[in-house]
């Protein structure tokens, strides 16, 4: 009887909602939990994301600092093989 009046007093004030039985109680108690362990799992993903963006963008970084290196190096080659070529070239001259 006391949760036909609780009904009638929900439904005077426009809520529809029927009160929780030990069933229905133990079931939003366990859907609550299962909300909360989703939303920190939702947030550690969120944290592992983040991390793996991060290391992503700075290997990125480095790769890019190293090509930088690597056309130094290669333009670097390129005169030490010019000048190797020109002392030979001398070199080739003064023996003759």
């Amino acid at each position: 009887m006391l949760q036909l009046e609780e009904i009638a007093a929900r439904m005077r004030q426009g809520k529809l909602e029927l009160p929780l039985d030990d069933q229905s109680r133990v079931l939003k108690e366990e859907r609550d939990e299962l909300k909360k362990r989703l939303s920190m799992k939702d947030h550690e993903i969120a944290q592992h994301i983040d991390r793996k963006v991060d290391e992503v963008l700075q290997k990125q970084g480095k790769t890019k600092d190293l090509e930088v290196k690597l056309e130094a190096i290669q333009k670097d080659n390129e005169i030490l093989k010019s000048s190797l070529e020109a002392y030979r070239s001398a070199y080739a001259n003064l023996a003759q």
